[in-house]
């Protein structure tokens, strides 16, 4: 049948034309099916034995019991480790295996040990930052899923930071971007899985008028890499800072004003990019330059590409190493470091970019946020967005007006 080739939408036009063709939808199992897929918003799986018949009567009932939370089935788990409470005031990270309610890992900040951060590198990997004395480090954990109990007998890979004391820094944290677990099919391309980098912030405390926090970035495909080389089966792998970091990681000073602390600022990191000011330098007192993308995707055709494209670079390829200089103390002591991964930097040059308190960042999109007047704490500005399309069309820019509640939250869709 032909109408069978028809959308659901289609179909519930087909309805409104006469009769007979509203007789046919509502008495065809299978255009029935269709209609109740649109208005559900799925699409129909591989084929198979079960008719259409029954995979509509799985569906209506499935969405039934979604409105209703009458379910036919519940299943309970133990999971007696799974709560927010703790007696302690300090950081606590406990990890568990959510199948089994198993502790893998319980760690809390003591004894002159703290714990900041932390983020998964793989399923079975967490990387931890933390610190003992006036060092941060990169705690690597290999986890066991097949384990019955918190493991005590495993020892970390360190991974360790210059030593910058606790007079002047503070509130470290790993930045990374987004994880995404669905590939739409119609991709034509997507970014290589373990290409993307982490970013570790370390800021003053406290964070002064203009306060130039210090930034590390980091491959994820050189942390494994490390890991491989390095690790032992009976753990407790150290490596100091002059062995891993000055070749793999490249230092920023990332300047943000007190309003660009605020959670706006959350998509600055898309995979292998990062968006912000940065300098190689420290200066403390230091005017806050433009936007700039850092990309860390550095292979040498890039720039060709781009050229042949008909699009013209205007970014700077760095790949030579920096060095910087940081105020570790009031007394004036400075700890010099020196760091050398390659990064294409790129300055946001968009009209209107000097009115707008900052940008967002994901793989296709750069998008600016302003606010009238260039006031902050209001409730009662406009928000203009500037997307740029990056991946079909370098050149084609869109503009977007939303209402601002203020400037962490967003009211109603976007009016082109």
């Amino acid at each position: 049948m032909i109408l069978r080739n028809l959308t659901g939408r289609d179909l519930l036009r087909c309805a409104q034309v006469c009769k007979y063709f509203f007789s046919v939808v509502n008495h065809t199992p299978d255009l029935l099916y269709i209609v109740e897929l649109c208005a559900e918003g799925f699409v129909d799986g591989p084929p198979s034995d079960i008719s259409s018949r029954e995979r509509m009567g799985l569906l209506v009932r499935r969405a039934g019991s979604w409105r209703s939370l009458v379910w036919n089935k519940r299943t309970t788990i133990d999971m007696p480790w799974a709560r927010v409470y703790h007696s302690q005031r300090s950081y606590v990270l406990i990890i568990w295996n959510w199948k089994t309610g198993v502790k893998l890992i319980d760690m809390s900040s003591s004894g002159g040990y703290g714990l900041y951060d932390f983020c998964f590198l793989t399923q079975y990997r967490a990387m931890l930052i933390t610190s003992t004395s006036s060092t941060p480090c990169l705690e690597v954990w290999a986890l066991d899923p097949e384990a019955s109990t918190v493991s005590t007998a495993q020892t970390p890979v360190f991974l360790y930071l210059p030593d910058l004391g606790f007079d002047d820094f503070i509130g470290f944290s790993i930045s990374q971007c987004p994880l995404y677990s669905d590939i739409p099919r119609d991709a034509p391309f997507v970014k290589r899985p373990g290409g993307h980098v982490y970013a570790i912030n370390i800021r003053h405390s406290p964070p002064r008028p203009v306060s130039p926090g210090l930034l590390f970035v980091v491959r994820h495909d050189t942390i494994m890499d490390l890991i491989r080389r390095k690790e032992r089966p009976s753990g407790g792998v150290t490596i100091p800072w002059e062995e891993w970091g000055p070749e793999n990681t490249r230092m920023f000073c990332r300047h943000m004003s007190r309003e660009h602390w605020n959670s706006i600022y959350n998509g600055w990191i898309s995979h292998d990019r990062l968006l912000g000011i940065f300098t190689t330098s420290y200066e403390e007192d230091r005017v806050l330059g433009p936007e700039q993308i850092l990309d860390f995707n550095v292979r040498p055709y890039m720039r060709q590409s781009a050229t042949a494209s008909g699009v013209a670079g205007k970014g700077q390829l760095v790949t030579a190493p920096t060095t910087a200089c940081v105020r570790v103390d009031d007394a004036g002591q400075t700890v010099t470091i020196t760091t050398s991964l390659p990064f294409y930097s790129t300055s946001i040059d968009l009209p209107g970019t000097d009115q707008r308190t900052g940008f967002l960042l994901d793989e296709h999109y750069l998008i600016g946020v302003k606010f009238q007047g260039y006031i902050l704490h209001t409730r009662e500005s406009k928000g203009c967005y500037l997307s740029k399309k990056l991946l079909e069309d370098p050149q084609h820019v869109r503009l977007f007006e939303a209402d601002v509640e203020n400037e962490f939250n967003l009211l109603g869709p976007c009016r082109p």
